[in-house]
């Protein structure tokens, strides 16, 4: 199995167990690396479901494909996603509009 397909696989199942997130993929062709974003940041640094469900993850990841690299990121991550190839929303992902695009808007306004 492609390390692409494994990964497009978990994160389908992922969005089904962790309903309330927004998972963002990509690979980086320049740093060679696997980039999963998770929003909301709050179950990225908090929820101890999926620190667990990455920590597994990463593991089996790594001891299929050890040549391969991959990264999970949250949306204060120094490093954006510029062309995901896929996007998944869970049934009750809410995204919170940032203080900063909030007051971006009201400024221009």
């Amino acid at each position: 199995m492609e390390a692409k397909t494994y990964i497009h696989d978990a994160l389908n199942a992922f969005i089904k167990h962790f309903s309330k997130t927004r998972i963002r993929y990509e690979y980086d062709t320049n740093a060679l690396v696997h980039i999963v974003e998770v929003l909301p940041n709050e179950i990225y640094h908090l929820d101890s479901d999926y620190i667990q469900w990455e920590d597994d993850f990463y593991n089996s990841f790594v001891t299929q494909f050890p040549s391969e690299n991959i990264c999970f990121i949250s949306d204060d991550a120094l490093v954006d996603l510029s062309t995901p190839e896929l996007v998944l929303e869970g049934l009750e992902y809410a995204p919170i509009t940032s203080s900063k695009k909030t007051q971006t808007l009201l400024t221009t306004n």
